[in-house]
């Protein structure tokens, strides 16, 4: 029998093979050929060169049957084809007559060529052979590729099927195409491939595309308790008979769940952190799992002010997999085969997560009956899914006899109704007694209180009692109140103002939030006004740095200011970006009541900072060993510069979230034009132009351009605002950085990546990868499906429409150059089937508004791309493919999904049908549309205008006659007002007719 990678190297002969036969069969020419002749003999000599490279025909031997047929297939098929061929350079003259009309004697590519002699029902049976030996191919390389037990516990330096990638040209196609096979091939054993035990790497990656960057952050942001505060969720005194016992429903056989209720601010999620690392929590749940030995626990917790994830079902769901899978990784393999075979062969690879299968692997992984599951999940009411949803999900978990949950949440309905019935207490009607330590406490480390107590004792005490008592349970209030009357303490006010103050201070909280703002001095309304705008409309919480250069130092007020600011000119040394963050938190702290703070990016940062919160617990210390610069200054300043600025807390967030509460405000807002997005855009340049070179990655480079145009389409769509010269200097930016090597990204720069960089036995010449590089635009690297790109591309993705319409009265082409996706192509599809970056917030009607643009300022909707379609075309796929039945693969996924019942987006059917309508209105071809399944999908909106339309169509479906004799004359027409009527001229006017006859 072969050796594996022998098998392996017939394999990869194959393959270049099956890509080149395949190419020439259906759509092309021979690479670099310069007129048909040279086509023909260049296929013929390279099928020659690829059959020979499959090596001599052999014996069939036992187990090697499948590669051995497929090669000798292969072979069968190179020697019709080099006969068609060689018949067709030996017999036929190339002929072209440039007056004729008739098209049915003359060919233009190698496959018209096999076509003529073979017949079009021949060449389509050749195609389905390919096909068929492509997909046996992709299951005899899975087979060869699938690692022994031993291999897969010694890690090697590269993924075994990386290496075998490498010995093929089109790498990535053909890596797709294996882990399509794997994912979506009905009945495949997968324990043919999958080892019971997979290695460190294959689990690291596994985790990795399973987890998510902000896991972790709201736990790191959460308070730790008090101490000797919330014992008596563990020790009961005589308040036991008003609320079910927590520590027994913990330590009993039953499974379910336990409600924990409460105000906003009463400390529900303290508790739920406190409850989740206690020792008598792990304690009883042991006595739970002493007849199965094996205990699982989870938590997360839910976070509004955080990105989608910390806030949707599918967070907490991959959540709370990723911490089951770590401490049991002998799981993967059980309940995600096809996933662990993926990262076992080609190493780090992101595959999306959908919803279906992570309640299939979640439910299947409680089915263990050996381990008993603890979860620990709060703040059920800041997740922005359907909460009937939630519910659902949640009661189908701890439904498993297996299964104990400990939950939180607001009082709202969705919640009271499911779990009023069940074990639940009410956190703010039982912290009396913490509230009053709490308050104990915190005056007494108070020198100010202590001359108080000398002074006065009962006035002190009653000070305290008073606290306890207006607080009504909500920590949050104890907390800010404390803090200012310690300040009027340690100012040794007087008794009578001590006493004025907390009778001002308002008991709701509501209420104290609106007197913290007015209470903000008249001259720093306006800087903190901007700060709160900052903080609300960022999409993820607004790094401390990034807070410095939107808020600048008054001197970014228009586009010049900007591209002269200092912070553009010039990159920051280290000493003054610690210096413009420590003027920020000052900032922070005398303009913003404290109602925002500054978090650490991790709990050593917040110890080597001396900050109180932190954004993730100590499983982010890695970061401040590894990526920080030398010496300890240069790593205390990354990590400053790394904090978060973020509201105290959720009620703060509610608050300020309310149009009516900025009344004392008014004078500062009416003469601000202050425009937060504008601001967080420009940041984001500023923030990719200061970023050091020396850790610049992919990840953060396409995040810091994704965000410059994230906030400039906000920007373009609230106020207005086209940002031509940020946007400009995004493209000169990084376009300068991409053509930079990066010193954390192997080989070459950005752009040399996208095209490819040679292996060493691939002799490409120095020119052509220069000449390669300097054609292509950054922006390429972004995009999907191979095309060409260009800046404009990109800001039509984003709809910028006001920056592309700038650009095109300012002389910008409209038609984009030979090879590249048009503009309108770009508009008309849904933006994660062009792009790798998280699509802008855009309606229907603003993509229906860049559409109406680039129509008007001419763009063809009939315009062939290098893949044969058109813009008209991929709209017409878009609306007749939501009817289609059966299967269909999500374009952002790998799982199959059926389609049966499919919801149609009656949102989509509206964009649809606006821009059909402009489609035909400008004069779309519909010569060989299908307009009966579109006019049946469209008339689900309005069937009066799909009426309409379908009449527009059927009057706009011309003949290939009148399209040839409209092209003739238009293009005659053209070159007789430029008085160029003689014979050259007219064979040019015919052959500029054919290519347009030929486009329609």
């Amino acid at each position: 029998m072969m050796e594996p990678l022998s098998i392996l190297a017939v394999a990869a002969a194959v393959v270049q093979f099956l890509d080149f036969t395949w190419k020439i069969v259906t759509h092309g020419n021979a690479p670099n050929s310069t007129s048909r002749k040279d086509d023909l003999a260049q296929a013929a000599n390279k099928l020659r060169r690829l059959s020979k490279a499959l090596g001599q025909s052999k014996e069939l031997r036992n187990g090697d049957n499948d590669i051995y047929r497929i090669r000798e297939a292969c072979q069968t098929i190179q020697a019709e084809l080099t006969a068609v061929l060689d018949r067709i350079k030996d017999t036929r003259k190339e002929r072209l007559d440039v007056t004729a009309h008739s098209t049915s004697r003359r060919w233009t590519s190698v496959r018209q060529g096999l076509e003529n002699i073979l017949g079009g029902r021949k060449l389509a049976e050749i195609e389905k052979r390919l096909e068929s030996l492509r997909q046996d191919l992709l299951m005899v390389v899975l087979l060869e590729l699938s690692p022994s037990e031993q291999r897969s516990i010694e890690p090697s330096a590269e993924p075994i099927g990386l290496e075998f990638l490498e010995s093929i040209d089109e790498k990535e196609r053909w890596q797709n195409d294996l882990i399509d096979k794997i994912l979506n091939s009905e009945g495949l054993d997968m324990t043919l491939f999958s080892p019971s035990s997979l290695g460190r790497c294959t689990v690291k990656y596994f985790l990795e595309n399973l987890a998510y960057r902000e896991m972790f952050v709201r736990v790191g942001q959460i308070p730790y308790a008090f101490d000797n505060t919330f014992r008596w969720l563990f020790q009961p005194d005589d308040r036991q008979q008003s609320w079910p016992n927590f520590r027994a429903f913990l330590a009993n056989e039953s499974s379910g769940s336990y409600w924990i209720t409460g105000k906003p601010g009463s400390g529900k999620s303290t508790l739920m952190k406190n409850i989740a690392s206690r020792e008598e929590t792990q304690q009883e749940l042991r006595r739970w799992a002493k007849n199965t030995g094996a205990l699982v626990q989870a938590s997360f917790y839910f976070w509004s002010g955080a990105s989608r994830l910390n806030k949707s079902r599918e967070g907490l769901l991959r959540s709370l997999l990723s911490q089951i899978f770590q401490q049991y990784d002998n799981l993967i393999p059980v309940y995600c085969p096809r996933r662990a075979e993926i990262h076992t062969l080609f190493g780090k690879y992101t595959m999306p997560w959908e919803m279906e299968e992570l309640q299939d692997v979640m439910f299947k992984v409680l089915q263990d009956s050996e381990k008993k599951f603890f979860f620990v999940i709060d703040g059920l009411d800041e997740c922005v899914d359907d909460h009937e949803e939630l519910v659902a999900l949640l009661r189908e978990i701890s439904g498993n006899s297996n299964v104990k949950m400990c939950l939180s949440s607001r009082p709202w309905s969705d919640f009271l109704d499911n779990y009023k019935h069940g074990p639940h207490l009410k956190l703010h009607e039982l912290t009396t007694s913490d509230i009053e330590h709490f308050v104990n406490s915190k005056l007494r480390g108070s020198s100010g209180f202590a001359d108080l107590q000398m002074s006065d004792r009962d006035f002190a005490a009653s000070l305290i009692e008073e606290i306890t008592q207006k607080s009504q349970g909500v920590f949050i209030w104890v907390n800010i109140v404390v803090h200012a009357i310690i300040a009027d303490l340690k100012a040794g006010k007087r008794i009578a103002t001590l006493q004025s103050r907390l009778q001002e201070l308002p008991g709701d909280l509501e209420e104290l939030f609106q007197k913290l703002l007015d209470m903000i001095e008249e001259g720093n309304k306006e800087d903190a006004y901007q700060i709160f705008r900052l903080a609300q409309v960022a999409h993820t919480p607004i790094t401390l740095l990034t807070l410095v250069f939107a808020q600048g130092d008054g001197d970014l007020e228009d586009g010049n200011a900007f591209i002269n600011s200092k912070f553009v000119k010039k990159r920051l040394t280290v000493e003054e970006k610690e210096g413009h963050c420590n003027r920020m938190k000052r900032r922070l702290t005398s303009h913003c009541m404290d109602l925002l703070e500054v978090v650490a990016p991790s709990k050593a940062a917040a110890d080597i900072l001396d900050l109180d919160h932190s954004t993730t617990p100590d499983l982010g210390t890695s970061n401040v060993d590894s990526q920080s610069h030398e010496g300890e200054f240069n790593r205390r300043v990354d990590l400053l510069s790394e904090c978060t600025v973020q509201y105290m807390h959720r009620t703060v967030k509610d608050f300020l979230a309310r149009p009516n509460i900025w009344v004392s405000f008014s004078q500062a807002i009416t003469s601000s034009s202050f425009d937060p997005y504008e601001a967080l855009s420009r940041a984001s340049i500023i923030h990719l132009k200061n970023i050091d070179i020396h850790y610049m990655t992919t990840a953060i480079f396409w995040r810091a351009v994704e965000d410059t145009l994230y906030y400039a389409t906000l920007s373009d769509i609230q106020g207005q605002n086209p940002l031509i010269t940020e946007l400009d200097e995004l493209d000169r930016t990084a376009n300068e950085i991409a053509r930079t090597q990066w010193l954390k990204e192997p080989r070459g720069n950005l752009i040399q990546r996208h095209n490819g960089i040679p292996l060493p036995h691939q002799r490409v010449p120095r020119r052509i990868r220069e000449e390669n590089e300097h054609a292509s635009h950054w922006s390429a690297a972004q995009a999907k499906g191979g095309s060409k790109h260009s800046f404009l591309c990109l800001a039509v993705q984003f709809g910028l429409c006001s920056y592309v319409q700038f650009k095109l009265e300012a002389g910008s082409a409209v038609e984009q150059p030979q090879g590249s996706r048009s503009l309108l192509d770009c508009a008309i599809r849904e933006h994660e089937s062009v792009s790798i970056l998280r699509s802008a917030p855009l309606t229907m009607n603003q993509r229906i508004s860049m559409i109406k643009l680039l129509l008007e300022k001419g763009d063809n909707p009939n315009r062939r791309d290098p893949f044969q379609g058109t813009p008209w075309l991929y709209l017409e796929g878009q609306i007749t493919n939501s009817l289609k039945e059966g299967t269909m693969k999500d374009q952002n996924s790998h799982i199959k999904r059926p389609l049966q019942q499919k919801k149609i987006d009656i949102e989509r059917v509206e964009f649809w049908l606006s821009a059909a309508e402009l489609f035909v209105k400008y004069d779309a071809n519909c010569w060989a549309v299908n307009y009966k399944p579109m006019i049946q999908v469209l008339g689900i909106f309005d069937e009066q205008r799909a009426a309409v339309l379908k009449k527009a169509m059927k009057g706009r479906r011309r003949s290939l006659s009148h399209i040839w004799t409209t092209s003739v004359r238009k293009k005659n027409d053209a070159y007789l007002t430029l008085g160029q009527e003689d014979t050259k001229s007219i064979q040019t006017v015919a052959i500029v007719a054919l290519d347009d006859f030929t486009q329609h």
